[in-house]
């Protein structure tokens, strides 16, 4: 009797490699939302770019330009880089692909539900809350190399957002959410490991610019007669939003907006 030829089975199984390129185009089409919603968009890398002129570190923030790009770099952005410690002076710009970007969020996010350029555009809560329900992986951190200033990354007055959505419980008041990319400074060191983050509604920009200002306003001060004292960080906001968190450091992305030149690793 002559043997049946082997019949392959047809089920359907999981191909990883296709599933992840959906994921990276699902991922592609929520951030080009975020970007042409209108609103001035900021990314942070979320890998190291090394290059024998310019070194690049996760956390290192550029400003998105809405250019049209070749086909072929379709999949990037053009970010620009800026020195806020030197008049945001510009110090590089190049393609980065857009899974190794974290779009960040700096305004009151209830301003969200109503941001948008038409009636058929979602909100940027809307896009937001599509990012959310994909999960992006948090990039590992053992990956990623260490500069000098990575010792210091969890100081007072450093810019910080997170991955993912963390929602902070209250005592007194309903639990409410942070947002991932959202943006904050460390406003106070709580224990070893876990720092105390304020979140005000402000453009990223001013927000990098005169960080220890806010700051100082966030902590008591030695004299009433001092700045310090009299600076008030919501003047410069577009609401009066202001939330603080306490969080585990390991939850935390540090946020660079300087030049960490090659001397730096």
């Amino acid at each position: 009797m002559e043997q049946q030829p082997f019949i392959n089975d047809t089920a359907k199984t999981t191909d990883i490699t296709n599933k992840k390129s959906i994921t990276k185009n699902v991922r592609d089409e929520i951030f080009d939302s975020i970007v042409n919603s209108g609103i001035e968009c900021y990314a942070a890398l979320r890998t190291d770019i090394l290059m024998p002129t310019i070194h690049l570190f996760r956390g290192q923030v550029g400003k998105i330009e809405r250019v049209i790009l070749e086909a072929e770099n379709q999949h990037c952005y053009l970010v620009i880089f800026l020195d806020y410690n030197k008049n945001r002076d510009e110090f590089y710009r190049c393609l980065v692909e857009k899974e190794n970007l974290l779009p960040l969020f700096c305004f009151d996010p209830d301003i969200y539900n109503e941001y948008k350029n038409t009636e058929e555009t979602p909100s940027i809560n809307q896009i937001r809350d599509n990012w959310e329900v994909l999960k992006f992986d948090v990039t590992p951190k053992l990956q990623l190399l260490l500069h000098k200033r990575v010792s210091t990354r969890f100081r007072i007055g450093q810019l910080v957002t997170i991955e993912v959505d963390f929602e902070q419980k209250t005592d007194a008041e309903p639990p409410f959410v942070i947002q991932a990319g959202q943006t904050g400074i460390i406003s106070a060191s709580i224990s070893d490991d876990v720092v105390e983050v304020t979140f005000w509604s402000m453009p990223f920009g001013l927000l990098a610019v005169i960080r220890e200002g806010f700051l100082s306003s966030s902590l008591p001060s030695t004299s009433a007669s001092s700045p310090e004292a009299n600076f008030d960080p919501l003047s410069y906001a577009t609401s009066s939003w202001k939330r603080k968190i306490f969080i585990d450091k390991n939850f935390l992305f540090p946020l660079y907006v300087e030049n960490l030149d090659i001397e730096d690793l």
